[in-house]
């Protein structure tokens, strides 16, 4: 049987790990929730080309916060692996959650990493590469 969107949504709403947030004002309660994670997730299905050639905003948020990272092979992100827990099924997660809860990993390199993610370093590398 096909599953649909709110089919699949009521299944996570059994589960008493997942929970579903309502959306938040500030960023700071972004912040906040987003800082009890022990892992970050970027599921993107690879077949679908918007999901294959977007640079999702989350890995940079889950760096800045030393979160560890568990995503699907998108292309934009391969250039950050020593950041990314990268998986292509089932087992791969299921391996990848095993290995950073083993670890409590924590990565304070990716919270350097995400710090210079802003516009004042984007302007330095674009005027590098037009003087070179």
């Amino acid at each position: 049987h096909k599953i649909t969107v709110m089919s699949f949504i009521k299944e996570m709403k059994s589960y008493s790990n997942i929970t579903f947030l309502k959306s938040r004002d500030s960023i700071s309660d972004q912040i906040q929730i987003l800082s009890t994670f022990t892992i970050g997730w970027i599921p993107y299905d690879l077949k679908v080309p918007f999901n294959y050639y977007c640079n999702p905003t989350k890995f940079y948020e889950y760096c800045a916060l030393g979160i560890p990272v568990i995503s699907t092979e998108l292309p934009v992100l391969k250039d950050h692996s020593k950041f990314i827990h990268f998986i292509k099924d089932k087992n791969d997660f299921a391996s990848s959650v095993q290995e950073i809860l083993r670890t409590q990993e924590v990565s304070f390199k990716s919270k350097n990493f995400a710090k210079k993610q802003n516009i004042d370093e984007k302007y330095k590398m674009i005027r590098g590469y037009l003087k070179s």
